[in-house]
C-alpha cells in the first residue's frame, strides 16, 4: 500500500533517506516500498532495535524491515530472534547507511515464512522480535570486550577458517564450518553462495562468540544426499571467496 507523503518535510526526508542508503537500494524498490522501509526507521525513534512488517507475502509469510546501529554479530542475533519466534528466512536484503549524526546505521529487509504450515506470521510476532533482539544486543554490548588485545588478528582472512567438520563426514554427513570475525552480511553472503550452488541446508546453528562467528551448516545435495568430494571442495572454496568480499566491510 502506498503511504503517501504528507507534507513537504517528510517527502525531504524521505528522499534523504533513500539518498543515504547504498546505491543499489534505490534501484530495486518502488516508491511504495521506500516509503514503507521510512515509516519502520521513524518508528525505532531512538529504539535499541526495532523491527515493522512491511509487505504481506503468500501462504502466511512476511517482508520484514529491520533497523538498529551497526554491529558485529547482528545478523547473527537476528537469526535467533526470527527463529526463536518461529520464522524462517528464505531471503534477506542487507544495507547500512550513514545518518546525519555519523551513526553507521542497518537497514536489513526479511523475507520470511513460518515454521509451522498453515498460520500466518502476525504483527505481534513481529514487535516481540523487536524485543527480543533488543534485549539480545544489550547482553551482546556487555560482553563484547572494551578494547582489542594486540595479538587480535588485523583483517578478516587471517583468523578466518571455511572447512568441513571430519568427524561428520565419518559419519555421512556434510558439515561446513565457517569460523571468522563477524561483520554485516556475513550470514547472507554465506547462505547465497549455498544458494548458489545448489546446496541444500537442512540444519544450521550460527553462533557469535564476543566479536567472531562460528557458524556449522549440514548440507546435502538437491536429492538429500551427503555432497560427494568435488561437491565439497566446490562449496569450500565458493563460500571462503564469498567471506573474502566482505574483508574491506569488516576494516573500516
Amino acid at each position: 500500500m502506498l503511504l503517501a507523503m504528507s507534507n513537504v518535510r517528510e517527502l525531504d526526508e524521505l528522499n534523504a533517506f533513500v539518498r543515504s542508503m547504498p546505491a543499489p537500494y534505490a534501484s530495486v524498490f518502488e516508491q511504495a516500498d521506500t516509503e514503507s522501509h521510512f515509516r519502520v526507521v521513524q518508528e525505532r525513534n531512538g529504539k535499541k532495535a526495532h523491527a515493522g512488517m512491511w509487505r504481506e507475502l503468500p501462504e502466511g509469510g512476511a517482508a520484514v524491515c529491520v533497523v538498529a546501529d551497526d554491529t558485529p554479530g547482528l545478523l547473527s542475533l537476528l537469526t535467533t530472534a526470527f527463529t526463536a519466534n518461529g520464522m524462517d528466512v528464505v531471503g534477506a536484503q542487507i544495507f547500512c547507511r550513514e545518518r546525519l549524526d555519523g551513526v553507521v546505521e542497518a537497514v536489513d529487509l526479511f523475507w520470511l515464512r513460518p515454521v509451522t504450515r498453515g498460520r500466518c506470521i502476525e504483527p505481534s510476532e513481529v514487535v516481540a522480535v523487536s524485543f527480543m533482539l533488543t534485549e539480545m544486543l544489550q547482553e551482546h554490548e556487555q560482553q563484547r570486550p572494551s578494547s582489542r588485545t594486540p595479538t587480535q588478528p588485523n583483517g578478516l582472512l587471517a583468523s578466518t577458517r571455511v572447512y568441513f567438520d571430519v568427524r561428520s563426514l565419518q559419519r555421512g554427513e556434510s558439515v561446513l564450518v565457517v569460523e571468522t570475525p563477524d561483520c554485516p552480511g556475513l550470514v547472507f553472503a554465506i547462505t547465497s553462495e549455498l544458494y548458489r550452488q545448489r546446496a541444500e541446508i537442512v540444519a544450521s546453528d550460527i553462533r557469535t562468540h564476543g566479536a567472531v562467528a562460528r557458524d556449522r551448516f549440514t548440507l546435502t545435495d538437491e536429492e538429500g544426499r551427503p555432497l560427494n568430494s568435488e561437491r565439497l571442495a566446490s562449496v569450500q572454496q565458493g563460500v571462503r571467496a564469498a567471506v573474502r568480499l566482505l574483508e574491506p566491510r569488516a576494516r573500516r
